[in-house]
């Protein structure tokens, strides 16, 4: 590339930014350990919702649900090249769909052409849809996760067992350990999309599966969506026994236990089931896990959790 060209590719960059700048006042520009510049945006995505190319968001709003989208340039751009270090971050993505977008957007490149503000749009008006389809939603509404399944296959086994025994007429008695108390919370619904808490008083793994197995009893618990789910528990040593399960809700088990970690309980279960309504929600399906998980959590904390303001579920 000769000096005329690459001299006409920074007049276009530069004229570029400063069409972005007018657009959006909180692009932002760093610079990299190449001391290249880096330029930032927060973009809120489109949820089938009337998209307004004007409206930015700041970081100081809630960034769960935004993407920040960054590049830079090189001399090559744009005659030859487009934009350098493109990338896609959000706290509802994973890095492998953030890489998806990018190769989605990079076709919209034409030499010769500015093409910054077209990936915005497309990022406004299709991430969501195309993370969505990336992650093959229809099987995620099919999808019954394997501890699921295994806890469904156990029931079944220790039925047909069960009947065997009455059948010969050799009926041991065994002690049954209780299952817990579980407490459901109030649900909250966005475009037909229904989250609900459920919360129990655990002190072992063990009443932690006779609670998940006691809510899958339940048909329409089992044929939700998902049912993704977090515990804490102190063991007698003092050791904090953790876990969570995303239920096909790629994320959502860390940000519940994230949750009980944060709020400092030691003895909790919750599990939140979602039924999905049709309609995607992108990032503010993870606000309203988080928000029913919190309830509950609140609840637990002011010693609530009683039959006169909640639901005592089975």
């Amino acid at each position: 590339m000769n000096i005329e060209q690459a001299e006409s590719n920074k007049q276009l960059q530069q004229n570029e930014v400063e069409a972005l700048s007018s657009i959006y006042p909180h692009l932002n520009i760093s610079t990299t350990s190449r001391s290249t510049e880096l330029y930032s945006l927060w973009i809120t995505p489109d949820n089938d919702t009337d998209t307004n190319y004007n409206d930015t968001t700041t970081e100081s709003e809630n960034e769960d649900s935004m993407l920040l989208f960054s590049f830079t340039y090189t001399s090559e751009y744009p005659s030859n090249q487009p934009p350098s270090d493109i990338t896609v971050k959000s706290g509802w993505l994973l890095p492998e769909h953030g890489e998806h977008l990018v190769k989605q957007m990079l076709p919209l490149f034409i030499p010769g052409e500015l093409v910054i503000f077209q990936m915005i749009v497309w990022l406004q008006e299709n991430a969501v849809k195309c993370i969505e389809q990336y992650i093959n939603h229809q099987s995620s509404i099919k999808h019954v996760n394997s501890s699921r399944r295994q806890r469904q296959q156990q029931r079944q086994v220790n039925t047909n067992t069960a009947t065997v025994l009455k059948d010969e007429s050799i009926i041991p008695s065994m002690p049954t350990q209780p299952t817990p108390t579980i407490y459901t919370g109030q649900p909250i619904t966005d475009k037909k999309s229904k989250f609900q808490a459920h919360l129990a008083i655990v002190h072992s793994e063990e009443e932690v599966n006779l609670v998940l197995d006691k809510l899958l009893l339940n048909k329409k618990i089992a044929d939700a969506t998902h049912n993704m789910y977090a515990f804490r528990i102190k063991m007698p040593n003092g050791q904090i026994n953790e876990y969570c399960d995303d239920d096909g809700e790629a994320g959502a088990g860390d940000k519940m236990l994230f949750t009980l970690i944060r709020n400092q309980c030691e003895e909790v279960l919750v599990v939140v089931t979602r039924w999905f309504g049709g309609v995607l929600l992108g990032g503010a399906r993870y606000h309203h896990i988080i928000n029913v998980t919190k309830e509950m959590i609140q609840l637990y904390q002011t010693k609530q959790l009683t039959s006169s303001n909640i639901t005592v579920t089975l």
